[in-house]
């Protein structure tokens, strides 16, 4: 009886574990993710390692046509756009405490309508000091200049200039784990 008992119960626990390896299988986040958003560790950016930095550089230039610039309903205008784009990040890969800051700038400069040039930028720069194990400060700043798309929503555009909006963001947090004992 014990035998068959226990033939039984790794019979049971056996395919218990092959379904739920299946399950997992099944359920893969990434399993249904498109060849071009799926990770590519050998393409990934090493960066240039400079003490216990590590500075991340990217330039990039694009054209591209529009065929309706203003985005308006009627009398479309078409221009070609050349975009220049460059940013650099750097972080820190310590042990303890964090530091990390980017910058990025992007010019687009239209062919023949050049009243729509357009030049965004900006920076950031967060941290983390571990003050012990239990206790960490973390930090961040951003500050953005950007120019306000021609599609954006809200009030359709009457005046020949775009919005450029400036943004300065920051934040600070404390964080401290603690360990709740039960008494017995």
């Amino acid at each position: 009886m014990n035998a068959r008992f226990f033939s039984a119960s790794v019979a049971v626990i056996m395919a218990a574990t092959a379904t739920s390896a299946y399950a997992q299988d099944n359920f893969a986040r990434n399993r249904n993710t498109s060849v071009r958003e799926r990770p590519r560790p050998d393409y990934e950016a090493l960066g240039i390692g400079q003490g216990g930095i590590r500075i991340l550089p990217q330039v990039s230039a694009t054209v591209t046509h529009d065929s309706n610039i203003y985005a308006t309903a009627t009398n479309p205008i078409d221009d070609i756009i050349a975009s220049l784009s460059a940013d650099v990040a750097l972080v820190s890969d310590w042990n303890v405490h964090a530091l990390g800051a980017e910058a990025h700038v992007r010019h687009d400069a239209y062919t023949d309508n050049d009243t729509e040039n357009s030049t965004t930028y900006g920076a950031a720069i967060d941290g983390r000091l571990d003050a012990s194990r239990q206790v960490q400060f973390s930090g961040a700043a951003r500050y953005d200049h950007f120019v306000e798309a021609r599609t954006a929503s809200g009030p359709a555009w009457a005046s020949d200039q775009r919005d450029r909006t400036p943004t300065l963001e920051c934040a600070g947090s404390l964080h401290h784990r603690c360990r709740v004992r039960r008494e017995r």
